[in-house]
C-alpha cells in the first residue's frame, strides 16, 4: 500500500504474515481513546467482545527487526496462535486496523490545490415555472 499522492507519508509495505513499514507503529498503551458502556448487556455487548479480542490480539503480537540497511520492524500475531478464550485461531486484523488509523492521523490531509467551482446554469430552474 502506498499513498496515492506525491509527498504524502512513508511507503507502507505488506508482506505475507507481517506488517512492515516506516510510520506503521503498534498502538501504544493508553494511545487509544474509546468510550465503553456502563452495562455489558444489550447492543454494547458486541463492542465489549471486540475490545477483548483486540486486547488479546495485541497481547500476542511479536516483532523483530531483520538484518539489513532498512532496519524496518516487522510485527504480527504468529500463524497458528490460538485465542485463549475461544480456542480458535488468533489474527492481528484489529491491531493492524488501529496501526493504520495511527498512520492516517500522521498524514497531512491538506488539499494539494484550491477547490475549483465551474459556474453553470441551474439545470432544475425550468422545473420552478409551474410552482
Amino acid at each position: 500500500m502506498q499513498p496515492g499522492l506525491p509527498g504524502q507519508g512513508d511507503l507502507l509495505r505488506f508482506q505475507h504474515g507481517h506488517q512492515v513499514g516506516a510510520g506503521l507503529d503498534l498502538p501504544e498503551p493508553g494511545g487509544l481513546e474509546y468510550a465503553l458502556p456502563d452495562a455489558p448487556d444489550g447492543p454494547f455487548n458486541r463492542l465489549l467482545e471486540l475490545q477483548g479480542l483486540f486486547l488479546r490480539q495485541l497481547s500476542r503480537v511479536q516483532y523483530d527487526i531483520p538484518a539489513g540497511p532498512e532496519k524496518r520492524m516487522r510485527w504480527s500475531v504468529p500463524d497458528g496462535t490460538r485465542d485463549p478464550l475461544s480456542g480458535g485461531y488468533l489474527h492481528d486484523d484489529l491491531v493492524l486496523s488501529a496501526a493504520l488509523v495511527g498512520a492516517l492521523e500522521k498524514m497531512d490531509m491538506q488539499p494539494l490545490s484550491q477547490a475549483l467551482i465551474i459556474p453553470a446554469a441551474d439545470p432544475l430552474k425550468e422545473l420552478d415555472k409551474g410552482f
